[in-house]
């Protein structure tokens, strides 16, 4: 779905921990041989990671999963 979201021109791609989307969206971005720095990428916490030291480890966790397969 997203290589057919950016071969359309998305730049764009929405994830969030609850999608479980995260993985198989940097997955995409880099097969669709982008460079990274062209595509935007956000993600949302679950419920029980707000606070501040949770969000961290939770910020962190996220960005790890698509970045083994960005870089």
């Amino acid at each position: 779905m997203q290589a057919r979201a950016l071969e359309a021109g998305y730049r764009h791609i929405d994830t969030a921990k609850a999608y479980r989307n995260e993985r198989d969206v940097g997955i995409g971005v880099k097969r669709s041989g982008l460079p990274r720095d062209e595509v935007f990428i956000t993600t949302k916490l679950w419920n029980d990671d707000h606070g501040y030291d949770n969000t961290l480890v939770a910020i962190d966790q996220s960005f790890k999963k698509p970045k083994k397969l960005f870089y």
